[in-house]
């Protein structure tokens, strides 16, 4: 009973991330570095025990989010990886060049007591370098594999 009720929370928590980060939020609205960089510094953060400062930078620059919205969702989301133990390390698991301008990067981090799945999307708008356009998460191990596993049927 107590693994669901900290199933039920953690994929709340990741549902109120998710209406917060929007299509249009991005690391930095300047661009950054390319986007295996990006993902490369997020998860240094986490693995440092800062993944609210990672969420928050994440979200710093972001038009759609607000400061306080963003430290609370930030918050929430350091709160929720606290459960899962000590970062591991991570997998790029697909890499979907979309187009020249838009890459999605979906990403398996690994803690102690469970994976969990993060896609990042990023767009260049052909200046200013490679931006986070959008951030998805969920940590649900009911969730999390069922497009890999939707895949892995497909090709048998």
């Amino acid at each position: 009973m107590k693994t669901h009720k900290l199933s039920l929370f953690l994929s709340a928590v990741a549902l109120a991330a998710f209406a917060l980060i929007s299509p249009t939020s991005s690391f930095a609205q300047d661009g950054g570095g390319d986007p295996k960089t990006q993902v490369a510094d997020f998860y240094t953060l986490c693995k440092q025990g800062k993944a609210s400062e990672a969420l928050e930078k994440a979200l710093a620059n972001s038009e759609m989010v607000k400061p306080e919205d963003s430290k609370r969702v930030a918050e929430a989301f350091a709160q929720m990886v606290s459960t899962m133990g000590s970062f591991i390390d991570y997998e790029i698991t697909r890499e979907a060049n979309v187009t020249k301008r838009s890459v999605v990067l979906r990403c398996v981090a690994h803690y102690a007591n469970q994976p969990f799945v993060n896609e990042f999307t990023f767009y260049d708008p052909g200046s200013n370098g490679w931006r986070l356009v959008h951030l998805r998460y969920d940590a649900n191990p009911a969730t999390m594999f069922q497009r890999d596993l939707a895949d892995m049927l497909l090709k048998k």
